[in-house]
C-alpha cells in the first residue's frame, strides 16, 4: 500500500512538467524558426498591419517572417509601401502594383498577407507545413527585394 503511495504522489508531482514540455508541433515551429533565421529573416509575433486587417485577415498576433534588404537595393516595379492580402485562393494588392506571376506561384498557402517597403519584405504566415514551404516563401520574398553584395 505503502508503495502505491508513493507513486501516487511521485505522479502528482512530475505531471505538471510532463503537461509542460512542448508537442511535437510547438517543436516543429522552434525548429522552423531557427532555420529562417539561418537563413537571415528575422521572425516575430506581430498583428498584421491595420490596412490588412480591414481586407479580411485576422486581428490576432501571428508570425511575420520579415527578410531585409540591403541598403543599396532596389525594389523593383514595388517601390513605395505595397501589401498584399490573400483571399479566396488569390491575392488582392493594397497598392499600385501587383504581384509577378512567378512569384505568386511560389508563395506556400498558408501565407496570409505580404507588405513590401524600403526596409524589405514581411510575410504573415500561419506557419503550416515545414521546410519546403519555408524554403519557397524564402525564394518569394527573395525574388521581391533585390539583394545587393555592393
Amino acid at each position: 500500500m505503502k508503495i502505491l503511495l508513493i507513486i501516487f504522489i511521485l505522479f502528482v508531482a512530475l505531471s505538471p512538467l510532463i503537461s509542460m514540455a512542448p508537442g511535437k508541433r510547438q517543436r516543429q515551429i522552434a525548429g522552423l524558426r531557427q532555420r529562417a533565421q539561418q537563413q537571415g529573416m528575422q521572425v516575430t509575433l506581430a498583428e498584421p498591419p491595420a490596412a490588412i486587417q480591414r481586407q479580411g485577415t485576422t486581428n490576432e498576433r501571428m508570425a511575420c517572417y520579415k527578410l531585409r534588404r540591403h541598403p543599396d537595393a532596389g525594389i523593383p516595379e514595388l517601390a513605395g509601401n505595397s501589401y498584399f492580402v490573400s483571399v479566396d485562393g488569390g491575392w488582392r494588392s493594397g497598392g499600385s502594383a501587383d504581384l509577378p506571376a512567378a512569384v505568386l506561384a511560389k508563395i506556400p498557402a498558408g501565407v496570409v498577407a505580404l507588405v513590401i517597403d524600403k526596409a524589405g519584405c514581411s510575410a504573415y504566415w500561419d506557419e503550416s507545413g515545414g521546410d519546403g514551404e519555408l524554403d519557397a516563401l524564402l525564394d518569394a520574398m527573395r525574388a521581391l527585394i533585390v539583394t545587393s553584395d555592393a
